[in-house]
């Protein structure tokens, strides 16, 4: 801004003083304080201006009628509806027992994705076992005391099974030597059998050929875990304490420990 020439400039009186000015002091004092009061107000009512301005008609309405201003939710979907946030009663009477805008009933939007799988019988989890692999009639019938508290009814079904060729000793007599004779010795797996309540000749028949191969594949297992002849004693009594682990007899592990078989 541009200052006016001096001839327009208005004098400046001198500048009060003492004690017979005091009252123009104070008065200048109290002038001041209320044009700052006066600037305060002003400018608390621009920025409650510009709040108001923000403010959408129904908060201003509530306001005006003397309420609380509504709080709003930001979640996805909270502007559906009225302009203050809420949903109208109609909107959530849609939701709860119309569809959900795409001609689907709301409770079959919800229940989407959960499909109910049918309830098994008795048989039907039988088969299911048996289809998974072989399994003796002693273990399945273990199995099925947890759906069928009553021994008769499993014992009656497991002699259907037998009958229909589902459930075979057998099969799961040769499907078991087939699965441990490469890792397991003839004395752990005659174990394996009695405990699954299967012996006598038929078992004696079906590991007869497994003690014809049992030096061959104690040899075959001691290569794939050690590889050389032990060194001293200490290594001797740890290889032999894995063999006899593995079920296979004094006599074969120490005709594969000595050095002339190596």
């Amino acid at each position: 801004m541009r200052k006016p020439p001096p001839e327009h400039q208005p004098e400046r009186g001198p500048r009060p003083s003492g004690r017979g000015q005091a009252g123009q002091t104070d008065s200048g004092a109290e002038g001041a304080s209320v044009s700052w009061r006066e600037s305060s107000r002003l400018q608390a009512g621009a920025t409650h201006e510009a709040k108001l301005a923000r403010w959408l008609p129904s908060d201003l309405q509530a306001l005006a009628a003397g309420r609380e201003r509504p709080r709003r939710s930001f979640a996805i979907g909270a502007h559906h509806g009225d302009a203050d946030g809420e949903k109208n009663e109609g909107d959530r009477d849609d939701k709860d027992v119309g569809d959900d805008g795409n001609g689907r009933r709301a409770g079959q939007a919800e229940g989407r994705g959960r499909a109910q799988r049918p309830v098994l019988s008795l048989r039907g989890r039988a088969l299911r076992f048996l289809s998974q692999r072989e399994h003796s009639r002693f273990e399945l019938a273990r199995k099925l005391e947890r759906f069928e508290p009553d021994t008769d009814v499993i014992a009656g079904l497991l002699d259907a099974l037998e009958r229909e060729g589902w459930l075979s000793s057998e099969r799961f007599v040769e499907s078991l030597l087939h699965r441990r004779s490469q890792g397991f010795g003839l004395r752990r797996i005659r174990q394996e059998l009695a405990e699954h309540r299967l012996d006598g000749d038929e078992v004696e028949a079906s590991l007869a050929a497994l003690r014809e191969s049992e030096f061959e594949r104690a040899h075959a297992l001691w290569l794939r875990r050690f590889g050389s002849a032990p060194g001293d004693l200490k290594e001797r009594a740890r290889q032999h304490r894995y063999l006899a682990a593995r079920g296979f007899g004094n006599d074969v592990i120490a005709k594969v420990l000595r050095s002339d078989t190596l």
